[in-house]
């Protein structure tokens, strides 16, 4: 069974128990508010590192596909020319692929360290950590801000800053902490939906385009071509018409970021009901159900 796989299973017992527990009044304080979405933030941190794997083998299936189909009709020197210049840009996706994985480690970190502060009695280590986390975030930022995925800019898929209200904080320390550097932590989740929505409209176009070329070959021309079919075209032509519906997966993965800010902006304010951990953990679901499926079709080729 694969990382992918047991992780999936596990974090889905997980997160159910994490919804009994914030579903109970009595145990639903702003301490285990924190300290339920500290572990959200840990699990979205593995759904993107293992979508983000994924994404880079998907964008080089789908950019070898392309190389061999125009090979036959460049010459030799155009060949080195457009090899250098694609394994260029697959080296800068990998890249920003890194910098994302790299980014949301350090979101994990913050709010494991925000949970914990919420429940600490001592807070000068966990205050430590908060600023050494910060830090790190500001240096990565500008990388990232100017990244692009594709053709999508990062830079023009950033939204507007959301004011953030501090509202029912009974730990000094954590009040102090979150009107410091609540507002910042709030713009890196907004660059982390920008980096998911490019990264998510890159895969829809690798994922469409590999279908696309599998279609053909493995379905379309036989059955042009082809004397006679058996039931392996059948299942070839199945296989394929499910894969075209797949494409939906991306969507849902594409607003995991988007929901966790949310998630945070309400948990800050004070907002955050029993029921509303649930979009983000269908959100987190729907990463690692899309890493999953990658990772069975790059198996299967």
């Amino acid at each position: 069974m694969t990382f992918i796989t047991k992780h999936n299973k596990q974090m889905r017992r997980y997160l159910i128990l994490l919804l009994l527990i914030s579903v109970t009044s009595c145990v639903s304080t702003r301490v285990n508010q924190f300290a339920v979405f500290a572990n959200a933030g840990r699990n979205y941190s593995k759904a993107m590192e293992a979508l983000t794997m994924e994404a880079g083998k998907l964008a080089i299936d789908a950019d070898n596909e392309l190389l061999l189909k125009e090979r036959e009709h460049l010459t030799a020197e155009e060949r080195g020319e457009i090899y250098l210049e694609r394994s260029e840009a697959l080296k800068g996706l990998l890249g920003s692929l890194q910098g994302i994985r790299q980014h949301t480690r350090l979101l994990e970190r913050y709010f494991a360290a925000l949970g914990a502060l919420a429940a600490s009695g001592s807070p000068a280590i966990i205050t430590a950590e908060l600023g050494s986390v910060m830090g790190s975030l500001s240096a990565l930022r500008p990388q990232l801000e100017k990244a692009s995925i594709g053709d999508a800019s990062v830079a023009d898929l950033l939204g507007s800053a959301t004011p953030l209200v501090i509202s029912g904080i009974k730990v000094q320390a954590l009040e102090q902490e979150l009107r410091r550097n609540g507002p910042v932590i709030e713009r890196e989740l907004e660059l982390q939906s920008a980096l998911l929505k490019a990264l998510s409209q890159q895969m829809a176009e690798d994922m469409e385009l590999l279908l696309d070329l599998k279609d053909f070959d493995a379905v379309t021309r036989p059955f042009v071509e082809a004397a006679t079919l058996g039931d392996p075209w059948k299942a070839k032509r199945k296989e394929l018409l499910t894969g075209f519906l797949s494409l939906d997966a991306v969507d849902k993965a594409a607003t995991a970021a988007e929901t966790l800010k949310k998630g945070f902006l309400e948990l800050v304010e004070k907002r955050m009901g029993p029921a509303g951990w649930t979009p983000l953990f269908e959100d987190i679901h729907a990463m690692l159900d899309l890493a999953e499926m990658l990772r069975k079709q790059s198996e299967t080729k």
